[in-house]
């Protein structure tokens, strides 16, 4: 079988941001194409006119376990040195007359390319409001919607809508599940887990299996080997935005990677996953990576498909085997903790099956192998992610909902941003 090679982004959204150019109109009729990307393909677009103002309302690409919405409001704009400044009166009163609804809202506006489909800028509705004192509104040319910003945005808007429109259920559960141990026995009440979609089980999945992984190493004297099973950048997103994830990880490297080696965490890709993933999903598992780095957590990858169906786990070999799972696991998340001979032997056989793609000694040469496998632009990736530095990614995908932060993909984007390119 032909095997198919990940197109790299285009970079004519890369030129320098310098002088002052005419307004940029949106057209009436301009309603797809710009954003229904290569980055992200799925997205549909559908012009709606609310009290006089034009609004494109987009149904984003489903996943697994993902489908959201999001309204965008297209807006017109002039171009200034290194950012974009929204000054058209019209536009910006009928910002702040249009009251934010429930459903995530951002505003878009092109850049003045030569191209036939422009790219456009976002920013958070809600973000953009706050600046309407001043008199108008700056977009950084960060902000360019392309597979990095794309990725993010997506990730954030739909575990965002479904933590939020789980909120009551979930809050009942976290209070059940805090009340005791996290167990291979824990159940929660039938009525309560048929109210939550499968991204808010999954959340209390991931906060489950990282209290119980907290607790069951307290006692390890060896630094451990990490097993996760995040293959896609779907699943990768919660290390970047659950808040409990960055927590976890900071815990963990701290505990054992100050014992002199570092923490090692393997992950399992295999091709078919890559070959099947648009290049916003592929920005994400980097993204993912990148932050374990930053933290000092050695990074490992694997491509070997029978390897992804592997519990995720923590080893401390010839001790113990720590097990917590909840990435695809039908609906219920599983933990145990072993010290039997055999299950040590068999997961210590698992772990030095591992083919390495990173086999490297640094961090920019295991990411770049890594970008590399995923069919990304490496020097692109590092260019848009020193770009977004200076700011914080909830600019464009601002979580609403608490258990939520950027805090993670912010760090991500700069420890890559800091990274020499590789001779």
């Amino acid at each position: 079988m032909a095997h198919w090679k990940p197109e790299v982004s285009s970079q004519a959204w890369c030129r320098p941001l310098v002088h002052r150019l005419p307004a940029v109109p949106v057209a009436d009729d301009v309603a797809h194409p710009v954003l229904a990307t290569r980055a992200l393909p799925g997205v549909t677009v559908a012009v709606a006119r609310r009290g006089g103002t034009q609004e494109w309302d987009l149904a984003l690409p489903g996943g697994r376990t993902f489908g959201a919405a999001l309204r965008a409001q297209p807006i017109s704009s002039t171009w200034t040195d290194g950012h974009l400044v929204v000054l058209g009166a019209d536009d910006i009163g009928a910002l702040g007359r249009t009251p934010c609804s429930g459903l995530r809202s951002v505003i878009v506006t092109p850049l003045p390319e030569a191209d036939e489909a422009p790219t456009y800028l976002a920013m958070d509705r809600r973000t953009a409001r706050r600046q309407l004192q001043s008199g108008s509104v700056i977009v950084p040319g960060a902000f360019a919607m392309d597979a990095l910003t794309l990725g993010i945005l997506w990730a954030l808007a739909n575990l965002d809508d479904a933590l939020l429109a789980d909120d009551t259920e979930l809050t009942e559960c976290r209070r059940l599940l805090r009340t005791q141990l996290p167990s291979a026995d824990i159940s929660i009440p039938p009525e309560l887990v048929t109210e939550l979609s499968a991204t808010s089980y999954g959340w209390l999945g991931s906060d489950s299996c990282a209290r119980y992984i907290v607790r069951a190493t307290e006692t390890f004297t060896t630094r451990p080997v990490f097993w996760t099973r995040e293959q896609r950048g779907e699943e990768a997103s919660s290390w970047l935005f659950f808040r409990h994830k960055l927590d976890y990880l900071r815990v963990t490297s701290h505990r054992f990677g100050s014992r002199g080696d570092p923490v090692v965490r393997d992950f399992c890709i295999p091709e078919e996953t890559v070959y099947t993933s648009p290049p916003a999903e592929r920005v994400l598992v980097l993204l993912a990576a990148a932050l374990m780095e930053s933290l000092g957590i050695r990074t490992q990858v694997c491509t070997d498909p029978q390897l992804s169906t592997v519990d995720g786990f923590v080893l401390a070999p010839g001790t113990r085997a720590v097990i917590a799972t909840w990435v695809r696991t039908e609906g219920r998340w599983h933990v145990d903790s072993t010290a039997s001979r055999s299950a040590l032997a068999a997961f210590g056989t698992r772990q030095a099956a591992v083919h390495q793609i990173r086999d490297a000694p640094s961090p920019v040469e295991r990411l770049t192998a890594l970008a590399g496998y995923l069919g990304l632009d490496w020097i692109w990736v590092t260019r848009r992610c020193r770009e977004l530095s200076p700011h914080t990614c909830a600019g464009f995908a601002r979580p609403r909902s608490r258990l939520l932060s950027t805090e993670g993909v912010d760090v991500a984007c700069r420890y890559l941003a800091q990274l020499a390119d590789p001779a």
